[in-house]
């Protein structure tokens, strides 16, 4: 038996349509997945991950401009790459730091008090 596209569309969304019907009676929560409760601990959670997940990859490119460095052999080239991975990601992890210094220093100056 065959049935056709538009047929088992249709019928899809009809049982869509009555699956309100069938839970009406639950009730569903829904905890906060934030776990914020006004939007300046929301902030303060996002810079937390950010710098959480920024720190580790300035760590691991460090490890690999040392890799580049120890297998250049010499050759200036590949270590003037590797020097300039190593510096730019110094540099990369100073402005981290220096970005949450600012937004922690903003906070306090607007006087929010986040818990």
């Amino acid at each position: 038996m065959k049935v056709s596209f538009s047929k088992l569309i249709s019928l899809s969304l009809l049982v869509l349509l009555f699956i309100p019907l069938v839970i009406e009676g639950q009730v569903v929560e829904i905890d906060n997945p934030l776990e914020a409760d006004s939007f300046w601990e929301l902030m303060e959670n996002i810079v937390n991950f950010l710098f959480a997940l920024s720190l580790p990859v300035g760590a691991l490119m460090i490890v690999v401009a040392a890799f580049y460095f120890l297998t250049s052999g010499g050759d200036p080239e590949k270590v003037k790459k590797a020097k300039m991975l190593i510096f730019w990601t110094l540099v990369g992890i100073v402005i981290l730091f220096l970005s949450v210094a600012l937004i922690r220093a903003i906070v306090r100056m607007l006087g929010v008090q986040i818990p």
